[in-house]
């Protein structure tokens, strides 16, 4: 800030969520904390507010021009929670998967942090950069917040709009038909009996809620629906027939998609990326075919509770709203390959 304010703008607001992916962000808290108490004001908050907004922006591009109608679905929602702060959602599910918007987002929050940074914004108090945070910015620079934000918000939403990115292939539902005969006793994934589609368990452990994670971006359900599981071991399995999708370069997390376009993510234990890839190896990569069953993960689940994570692993439809219902089992304790959830067509 000192050597120059639109720079420091420029990069703060450009390599934000960049910083954000890699779990680095919470290393920026404490350089808040102090400024608040020994300057009175903090200058990052309001530059980190633009590019919390440009990914907003950008989704709302994507949710408008994509036909397909699962990641239409994920933008609309992920719109909201980047406005309101919460921005994984959106960058995991839409923007990084795309490349292209969170590129665009990426520029734009860099324009808008800028223009914050030579305006001299400042946040009097402590919030998450969001669209609620604006009452702590009321102060010195306040107009230069204003256009920085907008800027950042309408030049993502018009790049990713305009210039455009790979979409994903449109989806078309099959009709429903009831099988005749006798059923089988056995649950085999992805089978669309009775209009659901199933998920076996990727682990053996015990069966909590998602609401009693300590992890506001999963137990608030801005991911979608779905249980966690605590493991008794480290051997995560595919609970369905299907494509992986993403694999996080750390391998505590990775999503997956069946051939009817049911989206699943699966996050092996609580801020677990700061471990770097530490006791985490992976056995896929992405694009490859997995079957049911088939070995993803190997993750040393003791050696993670030792170094203070919660190793409880969250299994999520994140494209829930596509379905009338996630149904779960109520099962208090599960096998890999026992019946996990089902979703409703």
């Amino acid at each position: 800030m000192q050597f120059s304010p639109m720079l420091a703008g420029a990069v703060t607001g450009g390599f934000w969520q960049v910083i954000v992916i890699f779990g680095l962000h919470w290393a920026f808290l404490p350089i808040t904390l102090n400024n608040l108490a020994t300057l009175g004001y903090d200058l990052m908050r309001p530059m980190l507010t633009a590019a919390v907004l440009a990914q907003a922006g950008a989704l709302l591009a994507v949710m408008l021009k994509t036909r397909n109608s699962q990641l239409k679905t994920l933008s609309g929602s992920a719109t909201i929670t980047a406005i309101f702060g919460i921005t994984e959602p959106g960058i995991y599910g839409v923007t990084l998967r795309l490349k292209k918007p969170f590129i665009y987002a990426c520029i734009s929050a860099a324009i808008g942090g800028a223009i914050i940074g030579v305006g001299g914004g400042r946040a009097v108090a402590y919030s998450l950069p969001s669209l609620l945070a604006f009452p702590t910015y009321v102060t010195t620079g306040f107009a230069s917040v204003v256009i920085g934000v907008s800027v950042s918000f309408v030049l993502a939403f018009l790049l990713t709009l305009l210039l455009g990115f790979k979409d994903l292939e449109a989806t078309v539902e099959e009709p429903q038909t009831e099988t005749s005969g006798q059923e089988k006793q056995t649950i085999e994934p992805n089978e669309s009996r009775l209009n659901k589609e199933f998920i076996v368990s990727p682990l053996k452990g015990s069966v909590q809620l998602l609401e009693d994670l300590p992890d506001p971006a999963f137990s608030s359900g801005a991911m979608g629906q779905g249980l966690v599981i605590e493991p008794t071991d480290g051997i995560l399995v595919s609970p369905i027939n299907g494509v992986v999708t993403t694999v996080f370069p750390t391998g505590h997390a990775l999503g997956l998609t069946t051939d009817s376009g049911m989206e699943l993510l699966i996050h092996i234990g609580v801020n677990t990326v700061k471990l770097k890839g530490q006791f985490f190896e992976k056995k896929v990569k992405e694009g490859d075919r997995v079957s049911c069953g088939q070995l993803l993960v190997e993750f040393d689940a003791e050696q993670i509770r030792t170094a203070s994570y919660i190793t409880a692993t969250s299994v999520i439809v994140t494209n829930s709203a596509n379905y009338l219902d996630v149904l779960k089992t109520t099962e208090q304790e599960v096998k890999q390959g026992d019946y996990l959830m089902s979703a409703v067509v």
